[in-house]
């Protein structure tokens, strides 16, 4: 695993780390265990992803999940 400091991932871990951190608090304060793991998820992923593709469609994926709840 290398670390990828490309602007792409910079700009993805930022923009889906903070709406992960908004999911995670929002579950921890109402209760909704489902809302919390898709919140720490996307403050995680993006570490773990190099792809600039895959790593905006696993954020969009993420956050169109969340919204359902």
């Amino acid at each position: 695993m290398d670390l990828d400091l490309s602007l792409n991932s910079i700009l993805c871990g930022l923009i889906f780390s903070s709406v992960g951190i908004y999911y995670f608090r929002k579950g921890k304060r109402e209760g909704i265990m489902p809302l919390v793991v898709i919140g720490i998820a996307m403050m995680m992923y993006s570490y773990f992803i190099s792809k600039p593709a895959l790593n905006w469609i696993i954020g969009i994926g993420l956050w169109v999940w969340a919204y359902t709840f």
